[in-house]
């Protein structure tokens, strides 16, 4: 195969999950992965399957750190957050007025702060971030990226983590600019894995997710063996789950992915040049344990492809 379209990511209902790898294409033994990319729609099991791939991978040797997006802005306006005690009165000040960028922050915190010049970038996209984030607005694809490359390339962590991201890359833009980000760092992906779903099974495990505010475990009331405590506890901590507010919109984020993600997928495909696995949970019924369901399923089909 010389080129992948989107008709070639096409499973159904009865389809193995299975390999696909380009003519000429990099392929890398799981023991020497530097980078795992899992994509696909909203709520068509990512979440449960990122802890099964890092498992299954772990027995070759490779030991990947998940990177969601949102958890790496999170962290970053966190880490931010310690370093300026008054990150959210500067926000405060300014997120009434528009055009507020990177370099309005960076010159902000140059005179106003004392802050040695290799911190003053990071703080200044963590403001930046935070800023974008309570306007209520989009992260953009320059920023996006930013946020990830600090977060692998950050003082010491870059020999040493091994990122699977998620949610990351979503744009033609975002794939050009990490591949331009890992050349820089000497990095690399070795795998893409396609997570695919029914849309009508992710509306409901959407709206049945739940989530402990304390620990961040993630439950769900429609699925069997998924359910919080009493329907609405978490079974660590005893605090009472949350639903989170992105879940309420499940139908408008399927079809923004599929009116702007998904037709960037093939793009990273062939750009990358790497094997790519498309993961199939069609085959799971709503009240299968999802995640014991995928371990049997992909755990041979790795083995087979690598061995």
């Amino acid at each position: 195969m010389n080129k992948i379209t989107l008709d070639d990511l096409t499973l159904k209902e009865g389809d193995n999950s299975r390999f696909i790898v380009l003519d000429g294409g990099r392929i890398t033994h799981p023991s020497e992965f530097d980078g795992v990319i899992i994509t696909g729609p909203p709520a068509a099991g990512k979440g449960t399957k990122t802890p099964i791939f890092q498992d299954i991978f772990k027995e070759y040797g490779t030991d990947l750190t998940h990177l969601s997006t949102g958890d790496v802005l999170r962290e970053l306006v966190s880490d931010a957050r310690k370093k300026i005690p008054k990150l959210y009165k500067y926000i405060e000040g300014v997120i009434d007025f528009d055009n507020r960028d990177f370099q309005y922050f960076y010159n902000f915190l140059r005179k106003t702060e004392k802050f040695k010049p290799a911190e003053l970038g990071t703080l200044a996209l963590a403001l930046n971030v935070k800023y974008i984030m309570d306007r209520g607005e989009l992260v953009d694809d320059n920023i996006m990226t930013a946020a990830v490359a600090e977060r692998i390339g950050s003082d010491d962590k870059i020999e040493s983590i091994k990122p699977l991201y998620d949610g990351f890359p979503r744009t033609k833009k975002q794939i050009d600019l990490m591949s331009d980000m890992l050349g820089k760092e000497g990095r690399r992906v070795d795998l893409i894995i396609m997570a695919y779903g029914d849309n009508k099974k992710s509306v409901l495990r959407a709206l049945g997710r739940r989530i402990c505010p304390n620990d961040g475990t993630v439950y769900n009331v429609a699925v069997n063996g998924q359910e919080p405590k009493d329907g609405k506890y978490c079974h660590k901590c005893n605090s009472e789950v949350v639903q989170r507010k992105d879940d309420l919109k499940i139908v408008d984020r399927i079809l923004t992915y599929e009116q702007n993600t998904a037709p960037a997928i093939s793009y990273m495909i062939n750009k990358f040049k790497v094997p790519v696995l498309l993961s199939n949970v069609l085959n799971v019924k709503l009240g299968q344990n999802l995640a014991e369901e995928i371990r049997k399923m992909e755990k041979p089909v790795i083995k087979e492809f690598y061995k």
